[in-house]
């Protein structure tokens, strides 16, 4: 069908239904409370920095601990937030949605790069794509390290190529692109440092004559790198953050030192993972693909160069995580921008073909808008219905929001030396009311007790030291108080 000034290419369609999936799926998620203890954790990191409780370089968690598990860069984000926004429970979702909306910014803009399109480029193609793939719509929520990570080294990618593209404003790009993916390792360490193959990737698929340019531009941008965290070396408190971050997590992590998560198969179960993270998104393609032949209609010029492209970046953010016996689907997140990229230009001849030839009268897309304004507010009125009703972990958000209007803000309360172990809880219970705890029970104003991780004994120890029970509505918690 050719179009006409009443005829409406059917991707504005098609990109209004994603994007109402897309924002519908991502906000039911936050406006709810409860997140992934890693989130809940680092949220609390970053509201003790925001409060005057540790520091850029020294993050502080709870009691003698200096947090170490990753660079700063994030919590330092992270506690702008809450200094603009204050301690409540929606703040680092706020932030959650910062990164989201700037992703699929980016993402958009890159798309367009690579299709060489402003109009109808069928950059809901990629975003499905890339939400269904089961991690992504997850992660984001959750206040995951990985989303920031992900959307620096995005930043870096589209740099380069754009540069590369349009041979452009080269130089200040790599020097630009440099300086993301340092920030990009400021807050997940060497995984985000992937970035630095784009130039020789690059080159090699598109314009092999110029691999001495990219092996020029990979070792400026390992300089711009170097000299970067050569300066932070000189200062003392950031030379001890860098180094306790390199001897507590990644040498242990290299080492095998770390918690195996990949039970038998070990480092290979990160292949696996993978697999079973993409077939979602393969599925819609290949239908894309079979709809296309079925109605006969001819595929435009496909993108076989951006294809390859986007498959080695891909590659090269995620198998050096096979390096640590450590893995987490949620690891994937950078990589999983790529592959979406690679899986949705495959199948985008096929789709734009499609597209091209179903069109939508005037008349539909009035009523398309109007049924989208309808569909806008009956959205907003189902998450008005969900704001503040929790989501996950309702046993310990409850219970401690319980204990927070009998035990002061900030207070050590004693515990079980087993307790120590349950992680959500001290995540929820330092998040929630900045409360620590205090193995050294016996000197605290208050004990709480874990029947289902405390032993009997630990009860009677704790009435024999003088601690009387106090009568909270909690379900998980016993509390007792010295008088």
């Amino acid at each position: 069908m050719i179009n006409t000034p009443n005829m409406h290419n059917t991707n504005k369609l098609i990109s209004i239904i994603v994007l109402l999936f897309m924002f519908t799926a991502f906000l039911e998620r936050s406006i709810q409370e409860g997140m992934f203890f890693d989130g809940i954790t680092y949220a609390s990191i970053a509201r003790n920095l925001a409060i005057g409780k540790g520091s850029f370089w020294e993050l502080y968690y709870r009691n003698s601990w200096t947090f170490s598990e990753h660079p700063p860069l994030m919590f330092g984000i992270v506690s702008i937030f809450f200094k603009l926004f204050g301690d409540h429970f929606y703040t680092e979702k706020l932030y959650n949605l910062f990164i989201w909306v700037l992703t699929i910014a980016l993402l958009i803009q890159f798309w367009k790069k690579l299709t060489g399109r402003n109009k109808n480029s069928g950059y809901e193609l990629l975003l499905l794509t890339w939400v269904i793939i089961p991690a992504v719509p997850w992660a984001y929520p959750n206040c995951l390290i990985d989303c920031t990570m992900a959307l620096f080294d995005l930043a870096a990618v589209y740099l380069l190529f754009n540069a590369y593209t349009q041979k452009k404003y080269i130089m200040p790009s790599v020097i630009a692109s440099a300086i993301l993916v340092f920030c990009a390792t400021l807050t997940k360490g060497p995984v985000g440092i992937f970035p630095l193959a784009v130039p020789g990737v690059y080159y090699m698929v598109y314009d092999r004559k110029k691999m001495p340019s990219a092996l020029l531009h990979t070792i400026l941008m390992t300089a711009v790198i170097a000299c970067i965290y050569w300066l932070l070396w000189q200062q003392d408190d950031a030379r001890q953050s860098i180094q306790r971050y390199l001897d507590e997590q990644l040498l242990a992590a290299l080492q095998g030192k770390r918690e195996n998560t990949g039970g038998d198969l070990g480092r290979y179960a990160l292949l696996v993972e993978l697999l079973n993270q993409l077939l979602p998104a393969i599925a819609p393609c290949i239908l894309t693909i079979i709809l296309c032949k079925v109605l006969k209609v001819k595929p435009t010029q496909p993108y076989s160069k951006h294809v390859v492209f986007l498959i080695l970046i891909a590659l090269g953010s995620s198998l050096p995580i096979m390096l640590s016996v450590k893995q987490r689907s949620f690891y994937l997140i950078p990589s999983f921008i790529y592959f979406a990229l690679a899986i949705a230009m495959f199948a985008y001849p096929y789709y734009s073909a499609i597209t091209a030839r179903y069109n939508v009268c005037t008349k539909t897309m009035k009523t398309v808008y109007i049924t989208t304004c309808i569909a806008i507010i009956a959205i907003c009125i189902f998450l008005s219905t969900k704001f503040g009703q929790i989501s996950r972990d309702e046993g310990y958000i409850k219970d401690i929001k319980t204990l927070r209007t009998i035990i002061p803000q900030g207070e050590k309360v004693g515990i079980c030396l087993e307790m120590d172990k349950d992680y959500e809880f001290l995540a929820y219970i330092q998040r929630y009311h900045s409360m620590e705890v205090n193995l050294q029970y016996a000197t605290s104003k208050y004990i709480l007790i874990d029947e289902g991780w405390c032993n009997g004994q630990f009860t009677d120890t704790v009435l024999a030291l003088g601690y009387k029970p106090i009568n909270a509505s909690t379900k998980k918690y016993k509390l007792y108080k010295k008088e």
